[in-house]
């Protein structure tokens, strides 16, 4: 179960920034450095706690429309992916 645990938290990253350890944002506080969270292979709550912590790091200056359309193309990326996975499930 973990293994599909720690699949889909991979998923829940950024599409964009999937293959990046960390970037920079600039924000109203000036220019930031995320990095990009390690996750366990346990997939324990302290990796989900890396990951709300990345996630409002990334969203924490943007406007109320920028995080609908920027949880909007990650729930897109999401179901796309999944729907890949049922796809190559169905026909093994």
């Amino acid at each position: 179960m973990y293994e599909k645990c720690a699949d889909m938290i991979d998923l829940l990253m950024i599409e964009p920034f999937r293959d990046m350890e960390s970037f920079c944002i600039i924000g109203k506080r000036g220019i930031i450095m995320i990095t990009k969270p390690n996750i366990s292979p346990d997939f324990t709550i302290e990796d989900i706690h890396k990951i709300r912590e990345y996630h409002y790091e990334l969203t924490k200056d943007m406007t109320t429309q920028e995080k609908i359309n920027f949880y909007n193309e990650g729930g897109r990326a999401f179901l796309a992916e999944m729907e890949k996975r049922k796809l190559q499930k169905a026909q093994v």
